[in-house]
């Protein structure tokens, strides 16, 4: 609980922690972390070994490592036409939706959720959509934002009675 706050607060690690949540719904027992290296992989690199020569850092990983029965760490890149990663105020729930596509598809996809997102984006729910370029290839994550669990299904019926959004979920 204090390891992640911690990386935000020191001025020597350029990656930043963006958010961190438990699961209530679906994979049970996972936290999920997602840091942005505003760089690229020079960013990931120099954020990656301060992780491994900082001694304090070090030990509460390396604590933490102890009960964790799996973990997925994933070098993603966001998808242009979603845009940026804006802060939520007040008490929220996201969902993470993965989605994993059939080799040579991605830009096809793309193209579709380049026209999908504006279906959604009226409702200011979108928070971001990834595509992974280093681990598992050919994975699609998108993290949607809602008040509460009524908002979410108002939001998606919203976007089902806009046309052209039933076009965007065929192709996808």
């Amino acid at each position: 609980e204090t390891a992640l706050p911690a990386i935000n607060e020191n001025e020597h690690i350029p990656g930043k922690l963006l958010g961190s949540w438990t699961t209530q719904i679906g994979q049970q027992d996972q936290a999920v972390h997602m840091f942005m290296h505003e760089n690229g992989y020079e960013t990931y690199e120099k954020t990656s070994s301060f992780y491994q020569n900082d001694p304090a850092l070090s030990k509460a990983l390396k604590a933490v490592d102890k009960m964790l029965y799996k973990r997925y760490n994933h070098l993603c890149q966001e998808f242009g036409f979603w845009g940026d990663v804006k802060p939520r105020s007040g008490s929220n729930i996201y969902e993470l939706r993965t989605y994993h596509l059939k080799p040579g598809t991605l830009l096809e996809w793309a193209q579709h959720w380049a026209k999908g997102i504006n279906y959604r984006k009226a409702y200011d729910e979108p928070v971001c959509g990834l595509f992974i370029q280093i681990g598992e290839l050919y994975t699609v994550h998108h993290i949607w934002s809602y008040k509460d669990l009524q908002t979410r299904s108002q939001a998606r019926e919203n976007a089902w009675s806009q046309p052209g959004w039933d076009e965007c979920v065929m192709h996808t």
